[in-house]
This record gives structure tokens, sequence and C-alpha cells, in this order.
């Protein structure tokens, strides 16, 4: 997976981790758009529950930015880096899927692998304040 292949390209500190890992997950959406339109914008039948091999999955993505928030924040609950994590993807999936769909608000489609790395950047300096 492209996420951790950003994890593989060599050691980081844990802030300029969350960057690649962001990065990588723009770029991964970007040249496969339709593999990364089915993952997230898929919904089950009424009545019908998520199968559990894709919260698996879902699971193992927020892991990849869960890792470096642990070892930049060690005094914080894992519930509390969980949903920092949780966050931190929240702010970059908006960015990429306005990005991605070239929305009237969107960054830049250009520009969006800067701006990614960007706020990641500043979200980590401001809770690390």
């Amino acid at each position: 997976m492209a996420l951790s292949a950003a994890e593989r390209d060599g050691a980081a500190a844990p802030a300029e981790m969350l960057v690649r890992i962001a990065v990588a997950y723009c770029d991964f959406a970007a040249q496969n758009l339709e593999v990364w339109r089915a993952l997230f914008e898929h919904r089950m039948e009424p009545g019908r529950d998520i199968p559990e091999w894709a919260i698996s999955e879902q699971m193992e993505l927020f892991g990849h930015i869960y890792r470096p928030l642990a070892a930049l924040f060690p005094n914080r609950s894992p519930a509390q880096l969980s949903v920092t994590a949780r966050s931190l993807f929240s702010a970059v999936h908006g960015m990429v899927a306005l990005g991605l769909e070239q929305k009237l608000i969107a960054v830049p489609i250009e520009a969006l692998r800067s701006e990614v790395a960007t706020i990641v950047r500043a979200m980590v300096t401001g809770l690390a304040g």
C-alpha cells in the first residue's frame, strides 16, 4: 500500500512521517481516483452491516497516522490519539476530496500536495504548542 511505502522510504521524525503519509495518500487518490472513490464513497444497503474486513482495513489506515502521533505525544491516552488521528485524516481527506473533484473552493490540484503537507505541519505544530 502507498502509506506503507511512505513509511519505508527512510527514517524521518514523526512529524515529517505524518507529512509523508499525507502526501502519499494524496498521490494515491490522484493516481487511483476510481479505486479511491470506491473505497470512500460506497454505501451499504440499509440494514446491512459493514463487513468486518472493511472495518479492519480502515483501522489499518488510521494505524499509519496513529504511530507517529503516539511518538510525538507520548503522554496522550490511546483514546486521545485515536481522535487526533481521525481528525488529521479528516482534514487531509477533505482537502484531497475537494481538490480531486475540482470544486470551486478546492485547492488547485497542482498545489494540493504542498498544501496537504502545510496543513499537516501546522496541525502538528499547533498540537505540540
